[in-house]
């Protein structure tokens, strides 16, 4: 029951209307992970769940997609871009639930690929 639109960005609309901001991925709004999709609000990335609520607070300054359960998010970081791809670099990096549950204490930046890392 959602359809994605843009209106200067993306969101997902429900048939009564209401709608909610969300990241663009390879030239369209994202996809849910794990039942969430990252949404902008006031200059921050929280997540939305399929009912357009904002499950997970917007406080995060940069934040990936939820895998197997797991996203990293920053905090004081910033967005890069490499041509059409785009990451952010610096700040302190977490890894989060999906109740927005830190693993374990932010930390610098140690690269992206290794904040949820199951090995730790």
């Amino acid at each position: 029951g959602l359809a994605s639109i843009n209106i200067d960005g993306w969101y997902y609309v429900r048939r009564d209307g209401r709608l909610a901001p969300v990241m663009m991925m390879d030239n369209w709004a994202e996809p849910f992970a794990d039942g969430l999709a990252r949404s902008p609000v006031g200059g921050k990335i929280g997540f939305i769940d399929r009912n357009l609520t904002l499950a997970i607070p917007a406080r995060y300054d940069g934040a990936f997609p939820f895998e197997q359960g797991w996203a990293a998010v920053c905090i004081d970081c910033k967005p890069a871009s490499d041509g059409e791809h785009s990451s952010y670099v610096g700040g302190r990096w977490g890894c989060i639930d999906r109740h927005g549950q830190e693993r374990e204490p932010f930390r610098p930046d140690p690269g992206v690929s290794h904040v949820c890392n199951k090995d730790g």
